[in-house]
């Protein structure tokens, strides 16, 4: 029987593997794999995971496990320590599940339009970048809206090209040079060709680099020793709440953004409201501001939180409001500090003394408004 040395073709490793780096992105992987192969990244990917589409979703949310088992029977890499390199590996760390066809909370979303990633929805480092010399690579984290400043370089992160303000988009820098083989590193931007490196590096404030710390502290170790609650994702959810009403422009929540801005010292600015307030979908300096000032609400907890909502008379019903999953610690102390009982209600809520209840109240001012 003759020998023919393409029988295990299918299960042989790659022949030259480039491993997974620390913290790296799925999809920065693959596309360092296809260049150290000298393919486009379009090709290599049509090659080795025959039928899967890679690059018109949001890969490294919902990559199928076959591709994983690929990946690693490929590159001699532990499947689970492939399926840290994507976004589902967050869960019960950042949120209790990774939802596949929709959006995420703290998964900034890339809006993919015929492959091309119209959102800043990767952020990066220049000098973590310049630090990765001759392989440089994304990481996991620059895909969160929690991430706005790099702890290790002490600088703010960049969303787009400092050049030409575009998204990045490093699996299309091949494109249009069909004869050329990929020499262009990952840090090239795809519409003007500028090396992401160069960008300027800009000093972050040391409260924020604290913040981020801490941040990130939580996320790596899956525990969170303050705030009352001793798992990172139940800390995660209740900071989720007070940024969405942060974000929120009905009344009493401007109102609670309007006091902390006064006691933070800073310049309030009112919500957009609607789908455009979404924290995933905000700008990188307006997810910096709103993320000092919950991080800053939770400070001392739970004394600042409380004395502010009741000060701007939040109550529980409107801390509460949609989050059925609040995590105990949270729930507790809303509902002790911030509960509007019968006895109380009509103390808070001067002007209305002939109503006999709350419901009273809410039906008066319905009719009132239809008039």
């Amino acid at each position: 029987m003759l020998f023919n040395p393409y029988d295990d073709f299918e299960s042989a490793p790659w022949p030259l593997v480039v491993k997974l780096k620390p913290d790296e992105l799925l999809t920065s992987w693959i596309t360092r794999l296809s260049y150290s192969h000298l393919l486009k990244v379009h090709t290599f990917c049509n090659v080795n995971f025959r039928g899967v589409q890679v690059w018109n979703r949001d890969f490294d949310r919902c990559v199928p496990d076959s591709v994983l088992k690929i990946l690693s029977q490929k590159t001699l890499t532990p499947v689970e320590r492939v399926k840290e390199s994507t976004l589902v590996s967050y869960e019960t760390y950042l949120f209790d599940h990774c939802r596949t066809h929709t959006n995420t909370e703290w998964i900034m979303p890339l809006q993919i339009a015929h492959r091309v990633r119209k959102r800043c929805a990767l952020l990066y480092c220049p000098k973590c970048l310049k630090a990765d010399k001759a392989e440089p690579y994304y990481r996991r984290k620059w895909r969160l809206s929690l991430s706005v400043v790099c702890p290790r370089c002490k600088c703010y992160l960049h969303e787009k090209c400092h050049a030409c303000s575009s998204p990045v988009n490093f699996h299309r820098i091949e494109l249009g040079r069909r004869e050329q083989i990929p020499y262009f590193p990952l840090t090239t931007c795809y519409k003007c060709l500028s090396d992401l490196r160069t960008a300027p590096v800009v000093r972050a404030p040391a409260a924020l680099l604290k913040m981020q710390e801490k941040l990130y502290q939580f996320l790596d170790s899956g525990y969170c020793s303050e705030y009352q609650c001793q798992y990172s994702h139940l800390f995660f959810s209740a900071l989720r709440q007070i940024v969405k009403l942060l974000c929120s422009k009905v009344a009493v929540f401007e109102r609670l953004n309007r006091g902390v801005c006064e006691e933070m010292g800073i310049e309030f600015t009112p919500s957009v409201g609607g789908f455009a307030s979404n924290f995933d979908m905000l700008s990188l300096a307006e997810r910096t501001l709103i993320l000092k000032k919950a991080m800053w609400l939770l400070d001392d907890w739970p004394s600042r939180f409380i004395r502010l909502t009741r000060a701007s008379k939040v109550w529980s019903a409107n801390l509460l409001k949609d989050f059925e999953d609040a995590p105990y610690w949270f729930w507790k102390e809303v509902k002790f500090n911030n509960h509007l009982v019968y006895s109380e209600w009509k103390k808070q809520l001067a002007g209305y003394p002939k109503h006999s209840s709350y419901n009273n109240l809410i039906l008066a001012r319905m009719a009132r408004k239809n008039k």
